[in-house]
């Protein structure tokens, strides 16, 4: 998309200043696109254009109406708008792409009221092409590309599994969770409460994110990834664990595979996040609602006060909860995130 249909493009828009854009933008700036990047926090967006000619930073808050009509007019002012802000933000900028016919991106999943608009979006002759990242994007297509293979060869599609995680390299993994944040921690973490639709064996399935039906209850290790070998000087791991993700089922007929009895789209997690995550549930650490009293408490302070117990105690009353020895390697990682320490991070 980027080296081919945008050419014919002078100016881009992008929306946020996360942990996934800066790669993009320097690509487009270094093939001398002229890059706006808008951002809440302008810092940001100013340290992602260092160095990038005809780049520039704004400070634009999507989400505020006092910004609305300056929002409005980045839009108006470029030929294409790329949205790397939370989902849940994308469809008020794709309807602002559509009122002026400029073009749209983003790389988060087609959601029902974004599908909506794409007859008006073809009407208005313009784009809105959504699910291009990794995964869902590069995915896709290698996906479509074995499963053509496999039709044009007069085969047939009975089973299909595709995973696919943004893991740090064996080199660089050096924390017990496995995992480093390359996008939006909240996504990720509330991952452990979404649900997952897929089929197995013929019969429709779903994980609900309630207890006993949560993606984390469904997980299971793959011991068949590629060992990269002498790329890497640490020991390639032996298995990642496995889990459905989000709805699989509309990708028998996206991807022409309505013969298949299986169909499981998911994510890769290093070795002991998946149980680690189901029991952080269990603790009520992913619930969304409002807490008093934060303020001044160590994080042993807090999480003692979930569980109703001293301070002093909260390692032993969290393992006891939560049916785990002390030693256990869950609760060494919770250890690690701080929770059982009554100093305030960064003062111990």
């Amino acid at each position: 998309f980027f080296s081919g249909y945008i050419h014919t493009m002078a100016t881009i828009l992008c929306l946020g200043a996360g942990l996934v854009t800066a790669p993009g933008v320097r690509y487009l700036g270094d093939a001398g696109f002229q890059v706006t990047v808008a951002s809440r926090t302008v810092s940001k967006a100013e340290k992602i254009i260092e160095g990038l000619a005809g780049c520039k930073a704004v400070a634009v808050d999507v989400l505020s109406e006092s910004d609305a009509v300056k929002l409005e007019e980045l839009v108006k002012t470029h030929d294409l708008t790329i949205s790397l802000l939370p989902w849940t933000q994308h469809l008020p900028i794709a309807k602002l792409c559509l009122k002026h016919k400029k073009h749209f991106c983003t790389t988060s999943y087609i959601s029902d009221d974004m599908q909506a608009l794409d007859e008006e979006f073809k009407q208005a002759g313009v784009v809105c092409f959504n699910e291009c990242g990794v995964d869902p994007g590069m995915d896709h297509m290698s996906a479509v590309k074995i499963i053509d293979k496999v039709h044009a060869d007069g085969g047939k599609v009975n089973s299909f599994t595709s995973y696919c995680g943004g893991l740090p390299c064996p080199d660089h993994n050096n924390n017990p969770f496995g995992y480093k944040f390359s996008w939006s921690p909240r996504g990720v973490l509330l991952a452990a409460i979404r649900k997952a639709i897929f089929q197995e064996d013929g019969e429709r399935k779903e994980l609900d994110g309630t207890p006993g039906k949560m993606i984390y209850d469904k997980f299971f290790e793959d011991t068949s990834v590629p060992d990269v070998g002498p790329k890497i000087e640490t020991a390639w791991p032996s298995s990642f664990e496995c889990h459905p993700n989000g709805d699989s089922c509309k990708f028998l007929s996206i991807y022409k595979i309505p013969e298949a009895h299986t169909l499981i789209r998911g994510t890769y997690r290093s070795v002991g996040w998946c149980p680690t995550m189901k029991k952080v549930t269990e603790l009520g650490l992913l619930k969304e609602d409002d807490i008093s009293a934060l303020k001044g408490k160590s994080y042993a302070e807090f999480l003692a006060s979930k569980l109703g117990c001293e301070a002093g105690n909260v390692k032993a009353a969290t393992a006891e909860k939560l049916g785990l020895a002390v030693d256990d390697a869950i609760i060494g990682r919770l250890e690690w995130l701080w929770f059982f320490y009554q100093e305030k991070k960064g003062e111990a």
